[in-house]
């Protein structure tokens, strides 16, 4: 989670990804949003879970069966991505 988030180091980037976050909430029926991180990580927001994986080359060689290295309810993920906007606009 800490390497997914230190990838958004700017605001205009955290701004994007709730964005996302938002809009997956909000149209629920629109399905999943994958998200790709320069860093190579993915997340994977969906409208009650987000999971996050350290490897996206490992997701794409694996859908069958893909663990997420971390997962947890995209409310709570929402919470922590808006949390980290205001530490960058301080």
């Amino acid at each position: 989670m800490e390497n997914f988030i230190n990838v958004f180091y700017d605001l205009s980037a955290t701004k994007q990804l709730l964005e996302s976050i938002d809009d997956v909430i909000t149209n629920p029926l629109d399905g999943d949003i994958f998200y790709p991180t320069q860093g190579l990580q993915l997340s994977i927001i969906g409208p009650h879970i987000t999971k996050i994986y350290d490897d996206q080359d490992k997701f794409y060689e694996n859908q069958n069966s893909p663990t997420a290295d971390f997962e947890l309810p995209t409310s709570d993920f929402k919470e922590i991505v808006e949390a980290w906007r205001d530490y960058l606009v301080k």
